[in-house]
């Protein structure tokens, strides 16, 4: 009976950040909470549970929380590359652009090959109307992603950020030509938020299923 009840607990510590990132991105938000909490009660000393709920909470529209949560995360493991990274999302999210510019420069020293980091620098940068610097990054990006995969959702977020919709729907198509995992966020990531009053958007969640 105790094996059992230990296999059950591993299996629920598995399954509901699972749960709980498939409840956010569908703008089931309280349920997300539920899950993502219940996890970390399972498993407390988990740097990757703490930081997703920092994800969650930026869905809701709970920055300020988001960003203690992130930071909370980082105490666990410091050198966790995507609690710095889910901490300047959220910072972003709060309009903490210099804080966000830190976090995401650390998130990409510790992983340096990623490019989340750099997109969101530049979202930072461009919410700062340092969009010289911003469109600097843009174009690294590019130059990177003739060698590289870079997911097109990168650009179109980029491109969101300076005020370029037609270039930020160009590149939100070919995100869905290529199936771009970071659509699944598009119903409930602010980073959208300004692309949401155009009816294009609305296509783009039916083309989604979202």
């Amino acid at each position: 009976r105790h094996t059992r009840s230990i296999w059950v607990t591993g299996v629920q510590t598995c399954a509901l950040p699972i749960f709980a990132h498939l409840y956010s991105n569908l703008g089931r938000k309280q349920e997300a909470l539920t899950h993502a909490r219940r996890a970390g009660e399972l498993n407390p000393i988990s740097p990757l549970i703490s930081a997703l709920e920092s994800l969650y909470l930026t869905h809701q529209g709970e920055s300020e929380a988001a960003v203690l949560r992130a930071k909370e995360a980082i105490t666990l493991d410091p050198n966790f590359w995507l609690s710095h990274h889910l901490l300047a999302n959220a910072l972003i999210d709060a309009g903490q652009y210099d804080a966000a510019l830190v976090e995401s420069a650390e998130a990409k020293r510790l992983s340096p090959l990623q490019t989340l980091s750099d997109t969101f620098s530049a979202i930072a940068l461009a919410r700062l109307g340092r969009t010289a610097e911003a469109r600097a990054v843009l174009e690294s990006l590019a130059a990177s992603a003739r060698q590289n995969y870079v997911p097109p959702s990168h650009f179109a977020m980029i491109e969101t950020a300076l005020g370029n919709r037609d270039n930020a729907f160009d590149y939100l198509d070919k995100a869905i030509s290529v199936r771009d995992a970071r659509l699944t966020l598009l119903k409930v990531d602010p980073k959208w938020d300004d692309l949401r009053s155009d009816p294009r958007f609305a296509a783009v969640l039916q083309r989604m299923k979202l």
